[in-house]
């Protein structure tokens, strides 16, 4: 399953020793991968998301981030990674903001988001059933996409948040997956 997702992507992006923040943690399968790089802490709005986060040896923060910084220091962290996350909040250049206050002056944030535009959600979109690719169900706390990016506008919101060096990698999955 790493091999054909976005996760190998991201863990080849970070050095080992570091100090890892996954925003929108959920349940911490994708953030326990990380665990092989260094030390991770999650942030997560579900408190059933949080104590499975924390089963699973993630360091973990109840947060809001519509309403509430996030709980750590300055400069503190060496990588802040975003995996299927900003679509879920209101003010993305806020919270974008917040974590380049949280990252150390060499940090490096990583984010990924879906790709609304991929055959199968087109054809959701089509045939009138966009509930599944517009919600998120699984802890039962009804969050839901707020937004829709494009690379364009990612780099955007990254750049009015004060990031400079941005660079774009698609990162793509095998056709098989979305036929079957």
């Amino acid at each position: 399953m790493q091999k054909y997702s976005s996760y190998g992507a991201i863990l080849n992006q970070i050095s080992v020793g570091s100090k890892i923040l996954d925003v929108g943690c959920g349940d911490g399968n994708v953030a326990s991968l990380y665990l092989q790089k260094g030390e991770v802490y999650g942030v997560d709005i579900s408190k059933n998301a949080q104590k499975l986060a924390e089963k699973k040896g993630i360091k973990t923060k109840l947060c809001d981030l519509n309403e509430s910084k996030l709980p750590f220091s300055d400069n503190y962290f060496d990588v802040v990674i975003f995996t299927d996350a900003l679509e879920h909040v209101i003010n993305p250049v806020s919270l974008l903001k917040e974590t380049r206050r949280v990252l150390n002056l060499d940090g490096k944030i990583i984010i990924t988001v879906p790709n609304f535009a991929r055959l199968s959600n087109r054809i959701r979109m089509l045939i009138g059933d966009p509930l599944d690719i517009l919600h998120w169900e699984k802890y039962g706390d009804e969050v839901e996409h707020l937004h829709w990016f494009t690379a364009p506008k990612i780099k955007h919101l990254l750049i009015q948040a004060g990031f400079s060096k941005i660079s774009v990698k698609p990162v793509s999955r095998p056709l098989i997956p979305y036929l079957l």
